[in-house]
């Protein structure tokens, strides 16, 4: 699992309430064919089962958190995103990756969770994306652990 720099979400252009909910996906500045949730691009993963990208709509009162699974072969796999109430945010306010393949993370809304990948199985192609919330008096111990961030 690292950090990359690869890819970017297209530049929207007008009012922000005519964006629509999704942008173009580029890799090394070539569209991909794929769009996403999100318009900006706060996280962009290689794990083993390919890539991941975190997202938001950049809108600081309702904010939404939004990961997408690709795969390396530039398909869909799966999404799923965090949205706090009406005028409320679930803004991304840490993002770690463990040495164990797991990911960790805080929204303002939902406090800490947990992301690890399941793998895919013989009746679909999706790896499972598996959130698990954690005890917040946990949080900052449990990274602190042998599972030493990595960046």
């Amino acid at each position: 699992m690292q950090r990359i720099d690869r890819f970017t979400l297209e530049e929207h252009k007008g009012p922000y309430d005519s964006w629509g909910g999704k942008s173009k996906l580029l890799l090394d500045g070539v569209p991909t064919g794929l769009n996403i949730s999100g318009y900006s691009l706060l996280h962009q993963i290689q794990i083993p089962e390919g890539y991941l990208l975190v997202t938001d709509f950049d809108c600081p009162w309702e904010e939404t958190t939004c990961f997408t699974h690709i795969s390396t072969e530039l398909k869909y796999i799966s999404s799923d995103s965090f949205s706090g109430t009406m005028y409320g945010s679930d803004a991304l306010t840490d993002f770690v990756l463990m040495n164990n393949g797991v990911i960790r993370f805080v929204l303002e809304i939902e406090g800490p969770l947990e992301l690890t990948f399941g793998s895919r199985n013989a009746l679909s192609e999706r790896s499972r994306m598996t959130f698990t919330k954690l005890n917040p008096d946990d949080y900052l111990a449990q990274l602190k652990d042998s599972d030493k961030p990595i960046g």
